[in-house]
């Protein structure tokens, strides 16, 4: 799989995570989607910088920041 592939694929993943956390009705969704997004946007993750990016643009009312405050006092 070539770098560009790779890159689109987890992009893909990305969006479909942020539509489920920032659409579903359903709290697991959201818990579940939130987790999985923190995890490719994490500093060590490939294309981490792209994963944030497009979470600050679709995630309306909801920084990055904001994701790992949340999920930080969760713990």
């Amino acid at each position: 799989m070539s770098l560009v592939e790779f890159r689109f694929e987890v992009a893909d993943m990305a969006y479909e995570l942020i539509e489920a956390f920032a659409l579903s009705p359903e709290a697991s969704i959201v818990e579940q989607s939130g987790k999985m997004l923190l995890k490719l946007g994490k500093e060590s993750a490939q294309f981490s910088g792209m994963v944030r990016i497009m979470f600050e643009q679709y995630a309306k009312d909801f920084s990055w920041f904001d994701l790992v405050e949340y999920y930080a006092e969760k713990e």
